[in-house]
């Protein structure tokens, strides 16, 4: 029995992360084949062949999740001299959702069928979904109790991001409507789309600042986690 419990310990030690590594992996494949479908259907299906750089990424979170349970393992033993990747992960999914937005945005979002399923509500809804894969690649990084000091600077950088992100949506929604698009000021579209795309690869810094950091191990000081902020 006491065999039995101990193996039930150990498995549950090992797998108690797999749940979110499913569900990030399940956002990520979804967010990159609404891209693609999107792209399939007003571009033609050479535009398929970004299932090759969708699998790049794929691998990419698996990577960065094996290695921050290493990292946590250790952190359990007191080290924490590994190394994470999972903001290289973070950045070359960003990378692949800023050129796809930026395709659609410039040659079919603001023709898009409001009653169709893969309408602007649904191309609105996969860029979102970039706010949810963050969370759950960055708390995959790192344990710690809610009201602890660690939990607390991990807060501190990066507390906004999700809201940060979910911002974007709104930021474009004008650019699904062609008449109002055609209203804006000069350059105000391009500014729009610029913008949207820095907050997008923002959280980067970050993800790679608390990488550096041992998640909460080590701290940057009062005014460098200011200066975070105002990135942000």
């Amino acid at each position: 029995m006491t065999r039995a419990g101990d193996f039930c310990v150990q498995l549950c030690e090992r797998t108690r992360g797999l749940p979110k590594l499913i569900l990030c992996l399940c956002l990520v494949i979804l967010q990159g084949a609404m891209f693609n479908v999107f792209m399939y259907l007003q571009l033609g299906p050479l535009w398929l062949c970004w299932f090759l750089y969708d699998a790049i990424n794929l691998a990419m979170c698996i990577a960065a999740f094996v290695l921050s349970s290493r990292f946590k393992e250790e952190q359990r033993k007191g080290k924490s001299s590994r190394r994470t990747i999972g903001w290289l992960a973070w950045l070359i999914l960003e990378v692949g959702v800023v050129i796809r937005s930026l395709i659609g945005f410039n040659t079919f979002c603001d023709s898009l069928d409001e009653g169709s399923f893969f309408g602007p509500s649904t191309f609105k809804t996969t860029i979102a979904l970039s706010s949810a894969i963050f969370i759950l690649l960055l708390t995959s990084h790192f344990e710690a109790p809610s009201e602890s000091p660690q939990r607390q600077y991990i807060v501190e950088l990066t507390g906004t991001v999700f809201f940060d992100l979910i911002d974007i949506v709104e930021a474009v929604d004008v650019l699904f409507d062609k008449q109002a698009t055609a209203t804006l000021f000069p350059g105000l579209r391009v500014t729009i789309l610029i913008v949207a795309c820095i907050n997008l690869l923002l959280p980067t810094i970050p993800f790679v600042t608390l990488s550096i950091t041992g998640f909460g191990q080590r701290r940057l000081s009062s005014a460098l986690v200011s200066a975070h902020k105002v990135d942000l």
